[in-house]
């Protein structure tokens, strides 16, 4: 039996008007991200302490050469 004998549906069941409701929905959810959650992160993660006497220093940043110093 082939398809056209069953009448069956040559298209994916997510196709056309299914799937434009599901991608404006992400679009929102990361709109709403970009402007409200990222520019507030650095109020989760940066935490102001106060300077202490240490013995060492860990560089995140920048070449090897420029570590070494």
């Amino acid at each position: 039996m082939t398809r056209d004998k069953v009448r069956m549906k040559r298209y994916n069941k997510f196709t056309g008007k299914k799937i434009l409701p599901v991608l404006i929905i992400l679009l929102a959810f990361f709109i709403f991200l970009s402007i409200f959650i990222v520019p507030n992160l650095s109020q989760w993660l940066v935490v102001m302490d106060e300077l202490q006497e240490s013995d060492m220093i860990v560089v995140l940043m920048g070449s090897v050469y420029d570590r070494i110093i």
